[in-house]
């Protein structure tokens, strides 16, 4: 199964907003119920029910506007959190206001104080465990037709070309390390895929992992470097292909070429790394 069937994926904002909802009414009463049970006090039930469903009514008012409902963001993305993290703002404001004076004060203000980072945590989480479930059914599986991929470069186009081959399952090509000559990112790791070294490990990290395909992914990248990387994996005994710009995964590793030119008109070029031709045959 690689998806959910389209019904259900219609309906997930819907879903995501009404657990929105439901975080807010559980985090209140669990909070308070906890706060009051220590301190041997009867929780007054209504006026807590009352405030939660302001709460819940409020949240829901706020995703709204924000969209949330709509699905206007990818799940899991810094834009969406953005959103559910303004929503909750404003909710927030609204249910420290009506404790105190609307409802009478129904949540202890050291109950309160912990229902709403409580609310906020489940929102983000739910939607973080559905952002990962769902990119676990699209990770490609790993048979004997997967090429393994060592991608140089964690920066901005190591991220888009993992991502890409980690978000297509009918992809032929799984990235199994990375590396990068920046000391910064030396613990840095790309869903999974992590930096174990830089170009002078290329060899070892092949053995290592049994790659494929060497991958260059910076965008920016010097034909001096291209070059040397390109020798580098000659030695070991790899494909090398070169990603100029930010890739179409699925040209990778078959660039379109031009009638007139024995170089690919596509941004990336590919090599086998098995018999590592010097140029790229049409």
């Amino acid at each position: 199964m690689n998806e959910f069937p389209g019904w259900i994926m219609k309906q997930r904002p819907l879903g995501l907003g009404l657990l929105g909802a439901l975080a807010w009414v559980a985090a209140l009463g669990l909070a308070t119920a906890t706060r009051l049970t220590l301190a041997d006090t009867s929780v007054d039930w209504w006026p807590l029910l009352g405030l939660a469903a302001l709460a819940a009514a409020s949240q829901g008012l706020c995703d709204t506007w924000q969209h949330n409902l709509l699905g206007a963001y990818r799940v899991g993305s810094i834009d969406e959190a953005t959103s559910v993290i303004k929503s909750w703002v404003a909710t927030s404001a609204v249910v420290v206001a009506a404790n105190f004076f609307l409802f009478g004060r129904p949540v202890p203000t050291i109950a309160l104080a912990l229902s709403l980072p409580l609310a906020l945590t489940t929102m983000l989480g739910a939607r973080m465990s559905w952002s990962l479930f769902q990119r676990s059914l699209r990770r490609p599986p790993v048979d004997a037709r997967t090429k393994k991929v060592i991608v140089f470069g964690a920066g901005e186009g190591g991220d888009q070309i993992i991502r890409a081959m980690l978000g297509d399952r009918s992809s032929r090509y799984v990235p199994v390390a990375l590396l990068d000559d920046d000391t910064t990112k030396a613990r840095r790791q790309i869903m999974g895929v992590r930096v174990r070294g830089t170009r002078h490990d290329i060899a070892a990290v092949k053995s290592i992992t049994g790659a494929d395909v060497l991958l260059i992914a910076i965008p920016s990248a010097k034909s001096s470097l291209i070059a040397e990387i390109d020798e580098l994996g000659l030695a070991a005994g790899s494909t090398c292909g070169c990603c100029r710009r930010p890739p179409n995964w699925s040209a990778c590793c078959r660039p379109p070429t031009s009638a007139n030119s024995r170089r690919p008109t596509s941004s990336v070029a590919t090599r086998s790394m098995s018999t590592w031709p010097r140029s790229v045959p049409t």
